[in-house]
């Protein structure tokens, strides 16, 4: 039988803006961009992600990216204090912290560095989990996490198509004005976000497409990558996802990436990659017995292999692969 009969491929042509080792890439947004950056850090792409901690509705990745390229100093007035904790209304609560100068010191050396990534990146990647948003009513501003403030502290809002696209019309204007030679990627989680309810989190997807649909429309120069349909339309199954029935299982993951992999990467990159696999496993073998000779010409192998790699492609980094086989070397 055709496979076509028991499920339903998504097609993904291959991008003509291909991903390659020497290219600096930021990615940013909800926790699914994580599992992608992982997968690219692993194969020795020079990533950097999520600078603001994970981050899930458009206009809370909007603001931070503005703040990225005018490089805002935060200062103790934009921080506030929660049971015992300084935090911040625009990161992720791994930028929390007991003592306020530590955390005020870590979003800042974090913003300087992102500023500097994005003004050279080739890739920027930006992942859209929700369009729902939770409004502060003292202030009226938008936050991007509650940090388990009291539920009556905030009003909760489905953000509209328009107020999406009109915020990140004026972002993609002062991207590519920061750096002229940058391709933006789109593309949204399949994480399902049922603390919103069933019907509220297909009203929530449904909303980041159109506003995605409407951004390409304006911009030829935007990119889509069908990570949500992979999940939703082609591998459509329970058993790829977690025991929390919410977020994707590495099956699944495994499954975006290699699809991801045949979108973006040429036949040379994609070489590389499987060389870097083989190298990254072959150094986390742990022998039974180390000093045997057959193990030491097993890790000379390796460290060979390395350096004749980088010997072509300088800019791949195998200091954690090469400490883990010289530990073993006698």
């Amino acid at each position: 039988m055709d496979q076509q009969t028991f499920r339903t491929v998504v097609p993904i042509s291959p991008s003509d803006t291909k991903i390659g080792h020497k290219d600096q890439i930021l990615l940013i947004g909800s926790c699914f961009s994580e599992y992608i950056a992982n997968r690219l850090s692993d194969h020795k792409f020079q990533v950097a992600k999520n600078p603001y901690g994970i981050l899930y509705h458009p206009l809370a990745i909007a603001k931070s990216l503005e703040e990225i390229i005018a490089h805002k100093n935060y200062k103790a007035t934009d921080l506030v204090y929660h049971k015992e904790l300084w935090q911040s209304w625009n990161h992720h609560s791994d930028f929390s912290d007991l003592n306020q100068q530590d955390i005020i010191e870590k979003i800042n050396s974090t913003i300087t560095s992102a500023h500097k990534q994005l003004k050279t990146a080739k890739h920027l990647v930006i992942t859209f989990g929700s369009a729902w948003a939770y409004r502060l009513k003292s202030t009226g501003e938008l936050v991007a996490n509650c940090h388990k403030f009291p539920n009556k502290e905030f009003e909760k809002e489905l953000l509209s198509i328009e107020e999406i696209t009109n915020q990140f019309i004026a972002l993609i204007e002062q991207l590519l004005a920061f750096n002229p030679k940058l391709n933006i990627h789109f593309t949204i989680s399949p994480v399902r976000h049922l603390r919103d309810g069933f019907r509220e989190n297909q009203w929530s997807k449904s909303t980041l497409q159109l506003a995605v649909q409407q951004l390409q429309k304006k911009y030829n120069q935007l990119h889509y990558f069908s990570s949500y349909e992979l999940v939703m339309d082609d591998l459509r199954d329970y058993r790829f996802y977690n025991e929390d029935m919410v977020h994707p299982s590495k099956l699944a993951v495994d499954y975006v990436w290699q699809r991801f992999s045949e979108a973006y990467f040429s036949e040379v990159t994609t070489t590389i990659n499987k060389q870097i696999s083989k190298i990254r496993a072959a150094s986390r073998h742990r022998p039974f017995q180390p000093n045997a000779e057959a193990h030491q010409e097993f890790i000379q192998k390796i460290l060979t292999q390395i350096e004749e790699l980088t010997k072509t492609h300088q800019h791949l980094d195998f200091s954690e692969e090469k400490e883990r086989l010289h530990n073993y070397q006698i």
